[in-house]
């Protein structure tokens, strides 16, 4: 008799097994429409054989270079492999800037020593292309933190530029103004992405992002004008911006179109 009431308390205690229920977000996945704009502090390095070449018997050096900041445009479309992975392919318009260089020259001028200033100016726009992957963070209260990089082109134009000199004479000196041809570089384009989104819908984010971009280096055309004399000024050469770079802060939109759903798999919760 005890035994059988041993056997029936034991019975009794046993919890009836529950298969365990596996919790999923849902996330949309497939193609996205992107729209970005932003601003850009650029930077670069200015070169012209004047300063960084002189011929023998000249010594040359800048005093000055200087490229303002600048915006940006960009439209995009991109893939939503899973939960983590993505990937866009962009383009972007960045804003025509000013750069300017005033560059020291010493010599002979005119058969008399002295020193020539040169203060150049013009304009460079740019078009950028990139193919970019990020890695999504995970997902908190909406927001989703990122990082990325990308790789590409860019298409860099210089425009409008001028050199001003002034030149040492036996009377004085001497102003001499000569163009620059317009002219337009392709250059290898690459890119860092730090940011995050936030979900205002479950198709349509915010993009807050940091970016540092890579792109390239930009030339003029050839030196052309006239000195006071009529004549070619003496020394010309390409004016050229290498190094060219920008710290952009960037605010934009994605736009889920739809497709598969990916599911983001939670902790296993079992119910009793």
């Amino acid at each position: 008799m005890a035994g059988m009431i041993s056997q029936a308390t034991a019975a009794d205690l046993t919890v009836p097994y529950v298969a365990p229920i596996i919790e999923q977000i849902a996330v949309p996945g497939g193609w996205y429409l992107r729209g970005d704009i932003g601003i850009g502090i650029e930077r670069g390095r200015f070169k012209e054989n004047e300063f960084d070449k002189p011929p023998p018997g000249y010594r040359g050096r800048w005093i000055r270079q200087s490229i303002d900041d600048g915006a940006s445009f960009g439209i995009g479309i991109g893939y939503q492999f899973n939960p983590w992975l993505r990937g866009d392919l962009t383009a972007e318009y960045r804003t025509a800037v000013t750069v300017r260089g005033i560059g020291q020259q010493t010599g002979s001028f005119n058969n008399i020593n002295g020193t020539a200033y040169a203060n150049m100016s013009g304009s460079l726009s740019s078009t950028v292309i990139l193919a970019n992957a990020y890695a999504d963070l995970g997902t908190y209260w909406g927001i989703t933190p990122y990082v990325g990089g990308g790789l590409g082109m860019a298409y860099n134009r210089m425009t409008g530029f001028t050199q001003t000199n002034t030149i040492p004479s036996p009377n004085g000196p001497v102003p001499v103004l000569a163009k620059y041809n317009d002219a337009g570089t392709a250059s290898f384009a690459w890119a860092l992405h730090a940011g995050a989104s936030y979900d205002i819908s479950d198709r349509l984010k915010l993009d807050l992002s940091y970016r540092y971009l890579d792109f390239g280096s930009a030339s003029t055309g050839a030196l052309y004008g006239l000195d006071n004399a009529g004549g070619k000024p003496k020394f010309g050469d390409k004016y050229r911006s290498t190094d060219l770079s920008s710290n952009d802060f960037r605010l934009g939109f994605r736009y889920l179109l739809g497709g598969p759903t990916v599911a983001a798999p939670m902790p296993v919760i079992a119910k009793n």
